[in-house]
C-alpha cells in the first residue's frame, strides 16, 4: 500500500531543526498541502525554495511558536480544519546530570519544550475537530527511551510529553482525533550520518496515515541510534 496524503491539510509547528524540516518535505512529497512555521529563517527559506523547485504545495512562514498569540494567529487561517498537526518543540540544551542543572535551566527547557507542546496542542485541537478522523503528533527527544545522567533534562521533559499524548488521546477520542508521539534522536546523534528525509519521517507518516487508525496514545522511537549507516 502506497501512502498518499492528497487533499490533506498538514501543519508542522516547529520546523527549526532537521527532523522538523524533513517531516514537512515528506508530507508534501506525498501530496499533502503543508504549512510549516518556525523561527529559523534559513530553514524556512530553504523549504520555500524546495517547494518552488519541486512544485510542492508547501509553505513555510516565520512564527514565534513560544508566543501563544502569534501561534494562535497562524492557526486562525485554517477555518476549514486541519487533518494532521505535528508539534516539534525540541530544543538544543546543555547535557548535564540532574544535580548540575540550575533552576533557570530547568525552567527554560520546560517552557520551550513541554509548555510550547501543550499550548500548541490546545490551540490546534479545535481545528482538528472540524475535520474529524484527524491526527495530532508530538515530536520529542529519544532521551525518554534512553535516559542517562547526561541527558536528564531531555528525558524528564520528553517523558512529560509522552504522558501528555496519552492523556490527551483519551480526552479527544470522542472527537475522532488520534494523539501519538515520536521520539527522535537529538541532532547531536544525527551529525555525520547520511540521513534521508524518510529516516525520521516514516514513523510520523505512519501515525498520520490510515494504517494506524487504531493507534492512539502511543510513543514510537525513530532515533536510529545503534544502527550502522555504513
Amino acid at each position: 500500500m502506497k501512502w498518499s496524503f492528497t487533499d490533506k491539510t498538514v501543519v508542522i509547528i516547529g520546523s527549526d531543526d532537521k527532523p522538523g524540516e524533513d517531516v514537512a518535505v515528506a508530507f508534501a512529497r506525498l501530496g499533502a498541502s503543508v504549512y510549516a512555521c518556525g523561527q529559523d529563517k534559513g530553514r524556512l527559506a530553504r523549504l520555500n525554495a524546495l517547494a518552488k523547485n519541486e512544485l510542492l504545495t508547501l509553505s513555510a512562514e516565520e512564527c514565534d511558536i513560544q508566543n501563544k498569540n502569534n501561534l494562535g494567529h497562524f492557526l486562525s487561517s485554517f477555518e476549514t480544519g486541519i487533518d494532521v498537526v505535528v508539534i516539534n518543540a525540541n530544543v538544543t540544551f546543555n547535557y548535564k546530570p540532574a544535580t548540575q542543572i540550575s533552576t533557570s535551566e530547568w525552567q527554560e527547557v520546560f517552557d520551550r519544550m513541554f509548555y510550547v507542546s501543550w499550548k500548541a496542542a490546545v490551540l490546534s485541537i479545535p481545528f482538528l475537530k472540524i475535520k474529524g478522523d484527524a491526527s495530532l503528533i508530538f515530536m520529542t527527544s529519544s532521551g525518554v527511551r534512553n535516559p542517562s545522567a547526561e541527558n536528564a533534562i531531555s528525558a524528564v521533559c520528553s517523558a512529560g510529553i509522552e504522558s501528555m499524548a496519552k492523556t490527551l488521546s483519551s480526552e479527544v477520542a470522542s472527537s475522532k482525533i488520534r494523539v501519538n508521539a515520536v521520539a527522535v534522536a537529538d541532532e547531536m546523534y544525527l551529525k555525520g550520518q547520511e540521513n534521508t528525509v524518510m529516516d525520521v519521517s516514516g514513523a510520523i507518516l505512519f501515525l498520520a496515515s490510515d494504517l494506524s487508525s487504531y493507534c492512539t496514545g502511543y510513543m514510537l522511537e525513530a532515533s536510529g541510534e545503534g544502527i550502522s549507516h555504513g
